[in-house]
């Protein structure tokens, strides 16, 4: 993307970001070592260019003396999301039966 004019930047970004989800996938159905890696080196490089237009994005459309707070509250979010996501794949103390995930509804 050296040079590239993209034109709202995350209708790039957010698609970009998709891959990322082949590694987890493979690891999931243990295909082969090789499908994990392309898989974990396609959403890297994913993750790198939502990375980029998200930062961009943020810094373009955010005033400056608002710019702190909005980036806190998202990593706030993203905090956040991280025991919901283990308490929707895994039992937790508190949460005694996991939920139905998309390989136990298949």
């Amino acid at each position: 993307m050296y040079g590239a004019r993209v034109r709202p930047l995350l209708v790039w970004g957010l698609p970009a970001a998709g891959p990322g989800a082949v590694a987890l996938v493979s690891l999931g159905t243990n295909p082969s070592l090789w499908w994990t890696v392309v898989g974990a080196v396609v959403g890297g490089v994913g993750m790198g260019v939502f990375g980029v237009a998200w930062e961009t994005a943020l810094a373009r459309h955010i005033p400056d003396r608002e710019l702190p707070r909005v980036c806190s509250y998202d990593a706030l979010g993203s905090f956040l999301a991280i025991p919901v996501g283990s308490c929707r794949s895994a039992r937790c103390r508190w949460w005694p039966e996991p939920l139905p995930s998309l390989s136990s509804v298949a």
